[in-house]
Order: structure tokens, then C-alpha cells, then sequence
């Protein structure tokens, strides 16, 4: 059974499957690279936290979607009166991951200062709130995400190559694009149109169909699914 997530039979899969089962168990990060869409936060998700033998929570932040001032407060927490705004102590992600999984999507995404505090992070294993002096000990499994090449981003000068480094290159799972998996598309079709047709997840889209066009009121995520499917293969 495939669970949560379509492996296929592609062998580029099939190497990252084998490469996840080892690295999911030990303690160094994990870099997810690949193209957008590619499953990446999937992964860390249903795959790495399950495998990673740590029985607490699993969080995830989308850097891309954090503003650039607010990054620290989010990824390491604030105390009271640290900003504008901040009227209680928080705790920030690596705190509310502390014995399980924190998953950093579009890790490139990160300021100078945030890779910076990033770093004192996993050099010291705590973490110092924003606007405080207190050291807290945290420990999770970090699972980071690019769709950029972080080593290119080092030579660029984009990116620290000592949080490079203590990210652990040798640790990175490429993920292949959809152009590498041909053999798998029709399965992957049926695979996802399975999963959502069961699910609310198009409910909103399904509506809005049926509402533009009286004729489509047996419309459902599976024919969604398909018809956006045959558009993209175009």
C-alpha cells in the first residue's frame, strides 16, 4: 500500500525511498531538494517524523510566507515587549517542536540574521528567545526544503556556508520532477483523484463549477482531478 504518499515505480523514487529510511533515524538534519510541487513537505511529514523515532510534534513553517521581520520571533520566539505588537512571551518553533520534528520549508528564504541565529542553534542545541538572555535546550530533527541549489546559493554568497555545512550537505535527498516519473503519471492520476474524491478538499471549487454551469451537477473531485490533469498534459 502506498499510504499517504505515491512512491510509484519510477527508480529515482525508489532511491529516494531507500535514502529516506536511513537518514529519517539518526539525528543530523535532512535537506529535501527538488523542484516546487514535488512532495517535499509531504515527506517530512508521513515519512521522515513517523521514521524518526521522536514522539513529539511535528511543525512546519513556509519561510516564504513569513515577513522578513517577523522570521526570528516565529522560528525562535520573543519574549514580552520584544517588538511592536508582542504583549506576552512566545514560544517559537523550535521550542513548540522540542522532541519532535521541525520542518523549514524554502530554507533560502532566510535573512542574514535569521541563518545567523539559525546557526547558534545548532552549534549550542538552545535557543534565545527575542528580547530575552534566557538559554533553552531544545532538541528536534530538522528537515529543511529548497527548491534552489543551497550549494549555489554558498557560492553566490546567498547563503552562510557554515549553516551550509552544519546543515549537513552529505544529508540531502533530491527529489525528482514530474518529467522523471512519465511511467507513473496515469497511476499517480488515479492515486490522487482516489484521495481527494473522498475528501473536502475541492469542495469549494466543486461549487463554483456547478454554479457557472447548471449541467455540471454531477461534477466531483475525481472529474476535477482529471479535466485539470488533461489541461496540464496539453
Amino acid at each position: 500500500a502506498e499510504g499517504p504518499i505515491f512512491w510509484g515505480r519510477a527508480p529515482a523514487m525508489q532511491r529516494v525511498r531507500a535514502r529516506l529510511q536511513v537518514i529519517a533515524r539518526g539525528r543530523l538534519p535532512v535537506i529535501l531538494g527538488g523542484p516546487t510541487g514535488t512532495g517535499k513537505s509531504l515527506l517530512a511529514r508521513h515519512y521522515v517524523h513517523p521514521r524518526s523515532g521522536r514522539r513529539g510534534k511535528f511543525v512546519a513553517v513556509d519561510l516564504s510566507t513569513v515577513p522578513r521581520d517577523l522570521v526570528g520571533a516565529t522560528l525562535f520566539g520573543s519574549a514580552r515587549g520584544a517588538y511592536t505588537g508582542s504583549v506576552a512571551d512566545r514560544k517559537g518553533a523550535f521550542e513548540e517542536a522540542d522532541g519532535g520534528t521541525l520542518f523549514l520549508d524554502e530554507i533560502g528564504n532566510l535573512t542574514e540574521e535569521a541563518q545567523k541565529m539559525l546557526l547558534g542553534v545548532l552549534q549550542e542545541g538552545t535557543v534565545v528567545r527575542i528580547g530575552d538572555v534566557l538559554e533553552r535546550r531544545v532538541d528536534v530533527k530538522l528537515v529543511v526544503a529548497t527548491h534552489e541549489d543551497l550549494g549555489t546559493m554558498v557560492r553566490q554568497g546567498r547563503f552562510r556556508r557554515d549553516l551550509y555545512m552544519r546543515l549537513n550537505p552529505a544529508c540531502t535527498v533530491q527529489l525528482p520532477p514530474l518529467a522523471e516519473r512519465r511511467g507513473d503519471l496515469l497511476r499517480l492520476l488515479g492515486w490522487t483523484a482516489r484521495h481527494l474524491a473522498g475528501g473536502a478538499q475541492l469542495d469549494h471549487l466543486i461549487r463554483e463549477y456547478r454554479r457557472r454551469d447548471r449541467k455540471s451537477t454531477r461534477l466531483n473531485s475525481s472529474h476535477l482531478v482529471i479535466s485539470y490533469a488533461v489541461f496540464c498534459l496539453k
